[in-house]
């Protein structure tokens, strides 16, 4: 019985990868998980004795193996499939414009060296901002006075009890990330079966080049 080694791991993995896809409209809860399944799917269908004969153009010509292997690999196809289409989300086209915009906002903000390292030292959340030092800069609250009057952010949010400027970035930043967080969505029941049905062909049809791949590597 073949083993499926590290060799035949990675193959897989990045296969894996390809049958997921990298668009930019969908995102998927765990990506990583994703790929290790249908690692396993692959593995499984190797290691049961799974083959493919394939002709002289390169295309598959046949399933070779028993029967059941076949079998096992369909229905583990299609139950990978279906888990993973269950974690998909949909990407939100004005939500991620805004995100952008805000971004760019606050990309820029020039700042004091104090107020760059007390930033630096207490705000946890992902950082946007190139601080830069300077004697003459565009501090946070002058942005963030800028961007309310664009509407991108309202002054309850940013301006609170009196906030000095490493407050007002950390507001501005918190916007930022609330921003990011809200771009994907819930996708809609007919998309994520179409996705589910796209996902299931493409873990079949890409375990040829894993198949390939693994029957090179064994000549060696």
């Amino acid at each position: 019985m073949p083993k499926g080694g590290s060799g035949f791991m990675r193959a897989a993995g990045r296969a894996a990868s390809r049958a997921l896809g990298s668009g930019s409209n969908v995102a998927l809860v765990n990506r990583g998980r994703s790929i290790r399944e249908i690692q396993d799917v692959y593995a499984h269908a190797y290691r049961n004795g799974m083959g493919i004969r394939f002709d002289r153009a390169g295309n598959i010509a046949e399933i070779t193996g028993p029967s059941r292997a076949f079998d096992r690999f369909a229905d583990q196809a299609e139950a990978a499939a279906k888990r993973i289409s269950g974690t998909v989300t949909q990407l939100d086209r004005e939500a991620s414009a805004r995100y952008e915009t805000l971004r760019d906002a606050v990309r820029n903000i020039r700042t004091s060296e104090a107020e760059m390292r007390e930033f630096r030292a207490t705000y946890q959340g992902e950082r946007h901002t190139k601080l830069k030092v300077g004697k003459e800069y565009d501090d946070a609250s002058n942005t963030a006075r800028s961007m309310i009057q664009r509407g991108l952010v309202s002054e309850s949010e940013v301006f609170r009890n009196g906030a000095n400027n490493v407050d007002v970035l950390a507001a501005l930043h918190d916007a930022v990330n609330a921003a990011k967080a809200a771009r994907y969505g819930p996708i809609g029941e007919s998309d994520r079966q179409a996705f589910e049905a796209d996902l299931f062909d493409s873990i079949t049809s890409g375990y040829g080049g894993v198949y390939r791949g693994a029957m090179r590597r064994r000549k060696k």
